[in-house]
């Protein structure tokens, strides 16, 4: 039960503070005209973290993609190359490049755990049908029903998997880029805990903390803490961040 909690509040925790870049951006409402990834990276980073949060997941992934299209090129010719808005608080190719693969992560992430609930609803409808015909179910209805069940069960097992692989992708990805990202470690760590991965989960909060310590950030330090004795994260865990902050403060 633990483990569940502690990831619902890592969710909770991470999802308005993305990024440096998310702080400057998030706040943007949605607009109904179409933004210019190149004229305006903030606003469209924005859109993508707005469809995020109103689960337009296919919306976000497709503008997110495309982002991370244009970003490439600029990354490849120089990664320190500095992008001209000044609602950006980071500017240079990798940072942003980081950011998109974290937000890609993020929308992959929810979109596989999507596929349970549309897997069961499947089912649902199903029984829901049946029940309203008839008083009680029959064996043959049964039978019906556990092959539905299992047949949601096959399409779950390959979409979830492929949507899984493809979050843990770029999560990698965004930290390979620029490995002072503290949000896709964080990200990580949540989806590890999703997975029932905790030592992997803990040790991706652990380097979390240890950036934050880098960046001088003991306000999100505190934030990550405090989140986690109210999860009931083991006390372990919680010293071990409270000596980094004890150390370096």
């Amino acid at each position: 039960m633990k483990k569940i909690i502690l990831s619902s509040l890592i969710f909770s925790f991470l999802v308005p503070t993305i990024s440096p870049a998310a702080s400057a951006f998030s706040h943007h409402k949605i607009e109904k005209k179409e933004i210019d990834f190149t004229k305006e990276p903030a606003k469209y980073l924005g859109e993508i973290y707005n469809d995020y949060h109103f689960f337009k997941i296919d919306e976000g992934i497709k503008k997110a993609e495309k982002a991370l299209k244009i970003i490439d090129k600029i990354y490849k010719k120089n990664p320190n190359a500095e992008i001209k808005d000044p609602s950006l608080n980071w500017k240079k190719a990798y940072q942003i490049k980081s950011t998109i693969h974290t937000l890609l992560g993020m929308l992959y992430f929810r979109k596989a755990l999507d596929v349970a609930t549309e897997s069961k609803e499947k089912e649902s409808e199903y029984l829901r049908k049946i029940l309203k015909e008839k008083k009680e179910l029959t064996d043959e209805d049964i039978e019906k029903l556990s092959k539905i069940a299992e047949k949601q069960r096959k399409i779950l097992e390959v979409k979830s998997k492929k949507y899984a692989n493809l979050s843990l992708d770029h999560f990698k990805k965004a930290i390979e880029v620029f490995p002072d990202n503290p949000y896709p470690h964080f990200q990580l760590a949540k989806f590890y805990l999703t997975a029932g991965e905790r030592e992997l989960a803990e040790k991706e909060l652990v380097e979390t903390a240890k950036i934050f310590v880098k960046w001088k950030d003991f306000k999100a330090l505190n934030s990550l803490i405090d989140f986690l004795k109210e999860a009931g994260a083991d006390t372990a865990l919680i010293k071990k961040l409270e000596d980094l902050k004890r150390n370096n403060g």
